[in-house]
């Protein structure tokens, strides 16, 4: 898996970055992690030190990333400046740069730059500065990115509720696999949450979640099943996020998507007490 760590200097963009870290080094994935800084031909100096810190959360004695204190930000042209220098005995890759530019603009070239599969960011309250005056990047980056967003609300509490809204017929093992981890890491239970038409549960759905919750119990997960009214999913998945983390699977093919509007999930993404997570 590649991931993209989007930050500024700002509290939730540490808490993103605590969240992120712990994440990689459960799934060895190659990390890059980008400060996002407005257009200009100078470095914000205040930006590259908060990305040198955040980057010591994802090295250690035993973190695939290596060990080891990182120097300073060297340009690298066109409104870029990169850490050259990985982690001492670095088994896997851990790039940190910051980048000047359209914050949005930025993060989608990114992604197909680099070709990423999941985008972490944080997103604060009303009354905190946000993304440079710009409070609606998070729910903007979830809604337009191609790939996985997890947008991340506060520090994660251990024992919660990981609510997962899977189409049963389209979801991918790495999805599947990616809601393991978020589980595993708060020590939660998981809700697999299934979608009724008028004419109630499918059948071909009913079997494929008991598919899912047999996977997850040999995963030794601790799952549940619940069926929502497509009708009521929207104010389903609003209430399920002021306990936990809430997933939705959006893929191009989704009948999650064919209930779900783009504004719907901008406002739950926006609205939602705790993180969510938008797969792709």
């Amino acid at each position: 898996m590649k991931m993209l760590v989007v930050v500024d200097r700002e509290q939730y963009s540490e808490v993103a970055a605590q969240e992120a870290a712990g994440l990689a080094v459960n799934t060895w994935a190659d990390v890059v992690l980008c400060g996002l800084q407005e257009r200009g031909d100078a470095l914000d100096e205040g930006l590259a030190a908060a990305v040198i810190a955040y980057r010591q959360k994802f090295v250690g004695e035993d973190s695939p990333y290596g060990t080891g204190e990182a120097g300073g930000l060297r340009p690298a042209g066109n409104g870029r400046w990169e850490l050259a220098a990985e982690g001492a005995a670095a088994r896997k890759r851990l790039q940190a740069e910051v980048r000047a530019g359209g914050f949005r603009e930025t993060v989608l070239r990114l992604v197909e730059e680099k070709q990423i599969d999941l985008v972490i960011l944080g997103a604060g309250g009303e009354d905190v500065p946000q993304w440079g005056g710009d409070p609606h990047l998070p729910r903007k980056i979830a809604a337009a990115a191609p790939c996985s967003v997890l947008v991340v609300k506060k520090e994660p509490r251990a024992s919660q509720t990981v609510t997962c809204c899977l189409d049963h017929d389209q979801v991918s093992q790495e999805s599947l696999e990616l809601v393991t981890q978020f589980v595993t890491l708060r020590q939660a239970v998981l809700e697999i949450v299934g979608l009724a038409g008028a004419k109630g549960l499918q059948d071909k759905v009913e079997k494929a979640m008991n598919a899912i919750l047999r996977y997850y119990t040999r995963q030794g997960v601790q799952a549940r099943v619940r069926v929502v009214v497509a009708e009521e999913l929207a104010s389903f998945a609003a209430q399920a996020a002021e306990h936990g983390l809430v997933a939705l699977w959006y893929g191009k093919q989704s009948l999650f998507k064919k209930v779900f509007s783009v504004d719907r999930l901008e406002q739950l993404v926006a609205s939602a007490g705790h993180s969510v997570l938008v797969l792709k």
